[in-house]
């Protein structure tokens, strides 16, 4: 039997001519380096669909994430505190494997993957966005701005972007109720605005996600110090056995959950067994985010990790002042592609 490098040796004795041949049929088989296979494309067979609840790009027929628009109820064993609109789950591996989780039963106010500040002080009242069961605040979807390029496209410009609107808002109490502050008016503290696109590569999906977070109330914000939020991302049921799903954290420095929290990272990814296949998921933040590279909250025993500007000091924000950020999702199959995610071209 022949091989390519048996060809190619023997190409060299035979001539000139033969030689030419051989070494282009060498190259033509080597494999792509880390990078070609990053930025090569695979098709632009993008499109996005709707079922009245959520968004969700497509690429030839397979799902890559789904944005929820509708109020999303939790399962019957849970409070109605815990509804949200406004986040990205599933997010899908090409093999189809779900690599995100919503409505947890350690931490059910925790969704695929979803933007929201911890210690937003406004006036006297803190507001806490994330953990919806201390009921002082939440975020919702707000309406949609633009789509474009909603069927396939064979142009290599034609990826279909989506952008919406969310708001953030605080529970006001109601006359009469005690202190627990049980829900009642919304007071709006933040209008956010996402712009979402997808592509597909060799073996990963590739989601690029933008959001300017505004205050549009008259008085100022302080972003407190806290270790963990705003950019959240819930992994895997499946993952909640390290030891069964072989789970494991790596961050762009090498760093693993028992030595990567708080660590200042360009990228962090989790990967673990989903119905025995491997796969998993990765963040990489962008090059002019607040603080970058940004500290990156690993949790020590569940499958979540978040992007923290102000896990070392707090942050203001004035009336109508904007917080940026950027952040490309991976979805792939396999192991974590380590040489690709520090090859990615920034943000």
């Amino acid at each position: 039997m022949m091989t390519v490098n048996s060809i190619c040796r023997r190409t060299v004795r035979t001539g000139i001519s033969l030689a030419w041949i051989g070494v282009i049929f060498c190259v033509i088989l080597a494999p792509a380096p880390a990078q070609a296979q990053a930025s090569r494309p695979f098709s632009n067979s993008i499109e996005i669909r709707d079922d009245n609840k959520r968004k969700t790009f497509y690429w030839n027929s397979k799902p890559i994430f789904s944005y929820n628009y509708a109020v999303i109820d939790p399962p019957n064993n849970l409070e109605e505190i815990y509804q949200r609109s406004g986040y990205l789950h599933p997010i899908h591996a090409p093999s189809g494997q779900i690599v995100t989780d919503d409505f947890s039963d350690d931490h059910a106010h925790q969704h695929g993957v979803f933007f929201a500040f911890v210690k937003a002080k406004i006036d006297d009242k803190t507001v806490d966005f994330w953990n919806q069961h201390r009921r002082t605040g939440s975020v919702e979807h707000f309406k949609f701005v633009k789509q474009t390029n909603t069927a396939p496209s064979n142009l290599p410009s034609g990826n279909p972007k989506l952008k919406a609107m969310l708001r953030h808002f605080a529970w006001e109490k109601k006359p009469g109720v005690g202190q627990a502050g049980v829900p009642g008016s919304k007071r709006y503290i933040f209008e956010e605005t996402w712009l979402m696109s997808a592509k597909a590569r060799p073996g990963m999906f590739i989601i690029d996600w933008a959001s300017e977070l505004k205050n549009v109330t008259e008085n100022r914000v302080e972003l407190l110090k806290n270790h963990y939020g705003p950019l959240g991302g819930r992994g895997a049921a499946a993952w909640r056995n390290p030891q069964k799903s072989e789970f494991n954290f790596l961050t762009a420095s090498g760093k693993k959950r028992n030595n990567g929290n708080l660590s200042r990272e360009r990228w962090a990814a989790m990967s673990g067994l989903i119905d025995s296949k491997r796969c998993g998921i990765a963040v990489i933040g962008g090059k002019n985010n607040f603080r970058s590279p940004q500290p990156v909250r690993i949790h020590p025993t569940m499958p979540y990790f978040s992007f923290a500007p102000v896990a070392e000091k707090s942050l203001i924000l004035g009336p109508g002042e904007s917080f940026h950020s950027q952040f490309q999702i991976i979805a792939f199959e396999g192991q974590i592609p380590v040489e690709i995610l520090n090859q990615l071209p920034p943000q």
